[in-house]
């Protein structure tokens, strides 16, 4: 959970969120890490099973191994960091929910690795969530696609309304309530 606080962390809060969104976002980004960790695994057993049927000896399986792309440390790596930057810009979709006029602005490095389109989004400069819309269609969640380091972020934001953000936030860090705890505060309130 570590780098879903750092996520949280590092990003201007423009809107809120409530509970169940925060917690939905968390349970998508655990989910989609869970699976992809069992899917190396059944890559693993696959490819074991795979040199055990040619016949091949320990070795030689364990070099079949090495060399299987998908099981690459930087696959890992591109795998984790699409996830998270997904993430990031889950959060902003979610906070355009209460927020939707918010201008963004696309960040993300300027590089040989950079594509056309976010090179794109980069020169589009300020722009609302429907304009993003608009002129990227599916880019406020899926930025550049696969592999997409670039995030949408708040231009400017009142800081009373990124205080209120935050503190709403921080609230949902802590662990839920049962529904027993739930009801119990409603009534004090």
């Amino acid at each position: 959970m570590a780098g879903i606080d750092a996520i949280f962390q590092s990003k201007a809060l423009f809107g809120q969120m409530t509970q169940a969104e925060v917690l939905a976002l968390r349970n998508m980004f655990n989910s989609s890490i869970s699976n992809y960790i069992i899917s190396l695994g059944d890559e693993i057993r696959y490819t074991v099973a795979s040199g055990i049927g040619r016949g091949l000896k320990l070795p030689e399986i364990k070099s079949l191994v090495k060399r299987n792309l998908s099981l690459l440390p930087s696959a890992t790596e591109r795998h984790i960091a699409t996830t998270m930057a997904t993430f990031s810009r889950a959060i902003t979709v979610s906070m355009l929910q209460t927020a939707p006029n918010t201008k963004l602005v696309y960040v993300n490095p300027l590089d040989d690795k950079t594509r056309p389109v976010c090179k794109s989004m980069l020169a589009a400069g300020s722009m609302t969530a429907e304009e993003v819309e608009r002129r990227f269609p599916g880019a406020l969640v899926d930025g550049g696609g696969i592999n997409c380091r670039g995030s949408w972020e708040a231009v400017s934001v009142n800081k009373g309304i990124q205080d209120k953000a935050q503190k709403l936030t921080d609230k949902f860090k802590k662990k839920p309530l049962t529904i027993q705890q739930y009801y119990e505060t409603r009534k004090s309130s």
